[in-house]
């Protein structure tokens, strides 16, 4: 083929596409200009971008309000309001008192602190800031168009700001929280709009200026610096450029902002001085350091370009901490499916900037200044954008370089999106270029889905062991009927609302290992603990929080030794939290102080294991039934002053959890101290019988007749099958050797069968008692019993024939009595009246902290079960 023909044929078809192309375009156009012109349509296009608006803040508030649930700094300024007494002795901080928000504490505080009740205000206040930002944008421009893409953009924006600095991070980056910056933007803007319009000094505009601003700035003293530095800027730039009208503005704003600071300073001084309640450091200084070096200012710089793209959430690597992940981070991210999302709100920052950076040289050059009209929005978006560039100039030269610290620069969101609104407001923009940017928009908001759902999956999981934790302490104060908990901060609040609905807690804060936390705390929650039960909360986690790590030689030499100490985290010999018990208070010295309460000791070291008379030793398998099988016989050894020692085999925890085996235990104390009429609280200690075996020994303080010795193997189960939560592991599948291994409850211990016989001995040396008490391995013929029950005599057979040959070279000196369990109902009654009496007397003692059994005199008696039990006693008759 010629040539030219291969040019004909080839020219024509980049002509046949442009055709097509350009008719695609005209035909786009003309619909677009129809649907520009339906009013049906422009109305539904803005009611859509408003649910748009709406439903994306609804997500991001939910999912914000969930991960800060547990933030102390939420939870601390609405139990201020607990009570009139709590308020007129709390001391708010005057940098950020959240005088504005008082009204919304006070409501959660009506509705109950409860998850919902925090839920709810941190969407509303949210929302509602959302919603008045939106009526700001509407006023400057009501086109439906320009405001709807506007409403869709800011939506895209706020979707993918993060509500942490980085997963498990506990303070707030975007607006999804009570206790952070939202209502105030919104009220620090309508005082700008009333500047804006530039009343006279007695015009009631002006005063409503100088009030909303005081009042933003008693709530907080951020707004006061960004404020007067935003306008002692402008006036100073507008002067040196002889913008008079500028200036004007400017001092307007300055002098609005001073009397504003005045009225703040005032209030907060007159709210201390009646003693409504406190107000420190009213002029306090900033808690962060001024930046003294060029390198300082150059890496204050670079995070604060980044908060600014994360408060537009734009930024892939939000939560990169250090400077080598960062570029991992955001390619990861980038390449993502969300990766086009994070692409359109960094372009709408960059735009954004480039319309305020129009704006503020349109106020600095004459000839562009006579272009623009000095209407109100352009007054609004001068002010708005001197105040970022004031907010920014704080940040740097402060030395916020955290990634924690964007919250600080969230002012910028606010001002680009006022001033793309001006700006828009002023041009007259294509309908196709509007809606082919919503479609983007709309795109990007739904591309951001799963790296939301990651954000929310992230901080979720990092919180969950601290919560489980908080959730543990909750449960473990109750079951030791504890109402005062001490500690930092950041863990005693939340454990507080979380133990809300259970027996009242309240927190003690404190601000170091031992002085009480002065701000954000009220003195009603610092009672004097020398004569006051309570729990002090140690912690060897530093991950979260920045509350020292405190010495046990430190803690201890301030409050005393503990009673007693319960393991929540880690192992016994490597805590990473536990609860130190002081049940008599401060420096009340338990019984054998010197030994410790604290950390495990061996079975040389324990104190109360001699006894110049005749001891009884109970080896049981649950912590009911010396109580229920061996009574009335154990109160009688007691009676005439017998030491008696209680080995309990197994925490009795019926698959359930570890509040319910440590309400077993309380309840078995509670039974003792009963018995021998004693109402001193108990000294329990950890003892270690080898590198992997613990055991629990309990004392009544002032008190060495009675030992309680808590084993702390699971429930076997009726039959021996166990339960799923241990591994179905039992006393029986261990000593039938199904089951090689068995561990205790809390996960500390681990016994082979040797092992345990080997343990059982060395109590019985280490008690020398002159009688042991067990259970029997008897099968009755209407009732059977607990395997066990059963379990346990087999293997107290074994350690005593063990015991007698080491200790009497195989004579036998030692009685041993074998106890009838569940079978016992199939006997007479053989207790006396009085017996009965006396019995169900001490086992409703028990029955104080353990919810599965009968609770009143009535129900024991009229249940077959417990009734049958309670009215005999016998020993194996075989």
């Amino acid at each position: 083929m010629p040539q030219t023909d291969k040019k004909t044929v080839f020219s024509g078809r980049p002509t046949a596409v442009a055709a097509v192309s350009k008719r695609l375009r005209a035909k786009i156009t003309l619909i677009t200009k129809r649907l520009a012109n339906s009013k049906r349509f422009l109305l539904l296009y803005m009611i859509f971008s408003l649910v748009v608006l709406v439903g994306t803040a609804v997500v991001w508030s939910y999912l914000g309000a969930r991960l800060q649930q547990s933030n102390a700094d939420q939870l601390s300024d609405p139990l201020l309001f607990s009570s009139p007494a709590t308020f007129h002795g709390a001391t708010f901080p005057a940098q950020h008192s959240f005088l504005l928000k008082w009204p919304v504490f006070y409501l959660i505080k009506l509705a109950g602190y409860s998850t919902v009740s925090f839920v709810v205000a941190t969407m509303g206040v949210a929302i509602t800031t959302v919603l008045l930002f939106a009526g700001v944008l509407y006023r400057i421009d009501r086109r439906p168009l320009i405001f709807g893409t506007l409403c869709l953009a800011l939506a895209s924006c706020l979707l993918l700001v993060p509500a942490q600095p980085y997963a498990g991070g506990l303070l707030p980056v975007n607006m999804a929280m009570v206790t952070t910056r939202n209502l105030e933007y919104i009220l620090y803007i309508f005082s700008l709009i009333f500047v804006a319009r530039q009343p006279k000094f007695n015009s009631w505009r002006f005063w409503v200026a100088v009030i909303l601003l005081g009042l933003v700035c008693a709530s907080d003293r951020l707004f006061l610096d960004i404020s007067i530095g935003g306008a002692l800027m402008a006036t100073i730039v507008y002067g040196m450029r002889k913008r008079w009208n500028l200036v004007s503005l400017s001092v307007n704003w300055l002098f609005v902002g001073i009397m504003a600071g005045a009225i703040a300073l005032g209030a907060l001084w007159v709210i201390d001085g009646a003693q409504v309640t406190h107000v420190a450091g009213q002029s306090g200084t900033s808690p962060y350091a001024a930046v003294h070096t060029v390198k300082g200012l150059v890496l204050a710089g670079g995070y604060a370009i980044s908060d600014l793209f994360t408060n537009f959430g734009a930024n892939p690597a939000y939560d990169g901490t250090v400077v080598r992940q960062i570029p991992h981070l955001a390619q990861h991210r980038i390449l993502s499916a969300s990766g086009i999302s994070y692409l359109i709100n960094a372009s709408i920052l960059l735009y954004g900037l480039y319309i305020c950076s129009r704006f503020l040289l349109a106020g600095l050059l004459k000839k562009r200044a006579r272009t623009i009209k000095p209407s109100t929005p352009f007054r609004l978006t001068n002010m708005m954008i001197w105040t970022s560039l004031a907010a920014i100039g704080v940040f740097m030269v402060s030395n916020h370089d955290y990634a924690v610290d964007s919250r600080y620069l969230t002012i910028s969101l606010f001002t680009v999106f006022i001033a793309l609104s001006a700006y828009a407001s002023r041009k007259r923009l294509q309908p196709t270029k509007l809606l082919m940017i919503a479609i983007l928009l709309c795109i990007g908001m739904g591309a951001a889905a799963p790296q939301l759902l990651s954000i929310q999956r992230s901080g979720q999981q990092a919180l969950a062991g601290i919560n489980d934790r908080n959730n543990l302490i909750a449960r473990a104060l109750a079951t030791h009927r504890t109402t005062i908990v001490v500690g930092d901060y950041w863990r005693v609040l939340p454990i507080q609302v979380i133990a809300h609905n259970q027996p009242a807690v309240a927190a003690f804060p404190l601000q170091n290992c031992t002085e009480p936390r002065t701000v954000l705390s009220s003195e009603k929650w610092q009672p004097n603990l020398h004569d006051r039960k309570f729990a002090y909360l140690e912690s060897f986690d530093k991950s979260l929080t920045d509350f020292p790590q405190c010495d046990q030689a430190q803690i201890t030499k301030f409050f005393g030794p503990p009673n007693a100490t319960e393991l929540i985290a880690g192992t016994l010999e490597h805590p990473i939290e536990r609860l130190l018990f002081y049940d008599q208070g401060i420096h009340n010295r338990v019984a054998g102080a010197t030994i410790s309460t604290i950390a495990p000791i061996t079975l040389d070291d324990l104190p109360h294991t001699s006894c110049p008379v005749p001891t009884v030793m109970n080896i049981v398998a649950h912590e009911d039934d010396d109580i229920l099988f061996m009574n009335p016989d154990t109160s009688h050894e007691l009676q005439i002053g017998h030491c008696v020692r209680t080995v309990y085999m197994t925490a009795g925890d019926d698959g359930q959890d570890r509040g319910y085996w440590l309400s077993r235990q309380r309840a078995s104390e509670t039974a003792y101290s009963a018995m021998i009429g004693n109402k001193e609280p108990w000294v329990e200690r950890v003892v270690r019988l080898n590198s992997h075996e613990f055991i629990t020994v309990a004392n009544p303080h002032g008190n060495d007749q009675v030992s309680l010795i808590f084993v702390h193997l699971p429930d076997g189960n009726l039959s021996g099958q166990g339960f799923g939560s241990t591994h179905a592991e039992s006393l029986a599948g261990l000593y039938k050797n199904k089951i090689k291994t068995m561990h205790s409850v809390d996960d500390q211990s681990v016994y082979t069968s040797e092992e345990l016989t080997s343990a059982l001995n060395d109590l019985m040396i280490t008690y020398q008692p002159t009688a042991i008490h067990t259970q029997s391995e008897f099968h009755g013929t209407q009732f059977t019993d607990h395997s066990d029950h059963e379990a346990v005599g087999l293997y107290v057979n074994k350690a005593y024939a063990l015991y007698e040959q080491q200790q009497y070279e195989g004579q036998v000196t030692v009685p041993i009595k074998y106890y009838v369990g569940y079978p016992v109902r199939q006997f007479p009654v053989n207790l006396t009246q009085d017996q009965i009496k006396e019995k169900i007397a001490i086992f409703l003692q028990y029955s104080m902290f353990d919810g599965a059994v009968c609770h009143s005199v009535q129900q024991c008696t009229h249940t077959d079960t417990y009734n049958g039990y309670l009215q005999r006693q016998y020993q194996n008759p075989n």
